[in-house]
Order: C-alpha cells, then sequence, then structure tokens
C-alpha cells in the first residue's frame, strides 16, 4: 500500500488534473514562474527576520536608555546631597525613578 503525504491531498484538493499529473510524473511547464514565487517568498522571509531583529533591538535600545537616565539621575542625586544625607535615601530616589520608568514603559506597550 502506498503512503499519501498531506501536500499530495491539498494537490488533489485544489486541482485534481494537477494531482493526476503529479503521479504520472508530468514535469510542470511554468518552472521558470515556480522559481520566481520560490526566491520572492525566500526574500520575504529574510525581510520578516530582518523586521523582528530591528524590533528586538529597538526594545534593547529603549531599555538602556531608561537604566541610564535612572543611573544619571541617580548619579547627579549622589553629587548634590548633603553630608547628612544616608545612602537609604540616594537608593530610594534610584528605586522610584527605576519604577517611574517601568510605568512608562509599560503604558507605551500598551497603547501600541
Amino acid at each position: 500500500m502506498r503512503t499519501i503525504r498531506a501536500s499530495e491531498i491539498g494537490t488533489y484538493l485544489f486541482c485534481k488534473r494537477a494531482w493526476w499529473y503529479h503521479s504520472q510524473g508530468v514535469e510542470s511547464e511554468n518552472q521558470q514562474e515556480m522559481a520566481s514565487g520560490s526566491a520572492f517568498h525566500q526574500q520575504h522571509g529574510r525581510q520578516v527576520i530582518y523586521a523582528g531583529l530591528l524590533r528586538l533591538g529597538g526594545w534593547f535600545l529603549l531599555l538602556v536608555s531608561v537604566v541610564l537616565s535612572d543611573w544619571s539621575g541617580f548619579a547627579i542625586h549622589s553629587l548634590t546631597r548633603t553630608p547628612c544625607e544616608d545612602a537609604r535615601g540616594v537608593y530610594r530616589i534610584f528605586f522610584i525613578n527605576f519604577l517611574s520608568s517601568v510605568r512608562l514603559i509599560r503604558l507605551f506597550v500598551l497603547h501600541l
């Protein structure tokens, strides 16, 4: 008994004559069009991968900018504080800045 593949069923459902030709071993006459279609699909696949990498890079740059902005605020505050302030206050300000940045990112992502 011969094994029937899913692609063969799809070909039969699309066009019974094309399935019969294929089962008889007759080659398609439009090889050039099929080759150009395959090339188009390969190019499109590369563009989809490139777009995904660009999106990932954008998210990475957004994260880096948030971390750097919080760090710069932390550094500026540590330079301008008076000697009587303790370290807990500095870390508390850093944490509050970080949480506000995370909230802004969440709002931005949820409203895309």
